[in-house]
């Protein structure tokens, strides 16, 4: 992962939590929310199982996606045959670091029903490591 000129990264973790404001993305086929950073994009698409009954064409406007680190181990919301979704979307959900891109960086969750990436830009971490866990919560505004 490359640095921008004067920032070095540091050998701590990066800590959290941050809470970012993500407005629906109207113009998107997908159930997509965004939020603007200084000079990046958080964009995420939300696990249907975060978003409890409520339906992908009743999507709220905005919603409040909160990242922190985390040491705990993911947790199994899914039964072989039944999926406990009032669970996930209780806990949130962890997702395990996968690899580092060029402007982010890349998750992986596989305690859903699907597995489901999240990409943190890098803007976030500044100069910290990315930590090798990540715990999200996801609130309806």
């Amino acid at each position: 992962m490359s640095d921008k000129i004067g920032f070095q990264r540091t050998a701590d973790e990066w800590e959290g939590p941050v809470a970012l404001e993500c407005d629906l993305d109207r113009q998107h086929t997908s159930l997509r929310y965004t939020a603007q950073l200084l000079q990046q994009k958080f964009t995420f698409y939300p696990p249907l199982e975060l978003l409890g009954a409520i339906s992908p064409s009743d999507a709220p406007e905005t919603i409040v996606v909160t990242l922190k680190r985390t040491t705990q181990q993911a947790t199994a919301v899914a039964f072989p045959s039944e999926l406990r979704s009032s669970s996930a979307a209780a806990g949130g959900v962890v997702y395990d670091f996968r690899e580092a891109k060029v402007n982010s960086v890349r998750y992986e969750s596989k305690s859903l029903k699907r597995n489901s990436s999240l990409y943190i830009p890098n803007e976030i971490f500044r100069t910290h490591r990315p930590p090798a866990k990540v715990h999200l919560t996801l609130e309806v505004v």
